[in-house]
């Protein structure tokens, strides 16, 4: 059956049915959901939003990381190609955590992520 048939089935089937109404006794606002289902939408709404906000954010961030992580492997990829072929001084981070006193830097900490802000 074409979807053209079934609407003209639908639409024909029914001409003289009046809308649907309420059982009997029963009142159009004991029915709707009020102010209560009202505030549990919002509450719901609110917190979806939240939620798809943090998680954007938690993605970004794993993103900028590992772009982070592959430049600094390309560049220390780049730091022993170099150094195998009898290349000049290190260069770039490497140069900066021999500045420091090792790879650890001054204080012994880790050197750090630009990306964690």
């Amino acid at each position: 059956m074409s979807a053209a048939m079934l609407n003209a089935a639908v639409l024909f089937a029914a001409p003289g049915q009046e809308s649907p109404t309420l059982k009997p006794g029963l009142d159009p606002n004991q029915v709707a959901p009020g102010t209560i289902g009202f505030v549990v939408t919002f509450i719901l709404v609110v917190a979806v939003v939240l939620l798809i906000l943090d998680h954007t954010r938690r993605q970004r961030r794993m993103k900028n990381r590992f772009d982070y992580a592959m430049a600094r492997e390309a560049e220390e990829r780049r730091a022993r190609e170099e150094g195998s072929a009898g290349a000049a001084a290190p260069s770039g981070e490497a140069a900066d955590a021999e500045d420091r006193g090792g790879p650890e830097g001054e204080a012994g900490e880790a050197p750090r992520d630009p990306s964690d802000r």
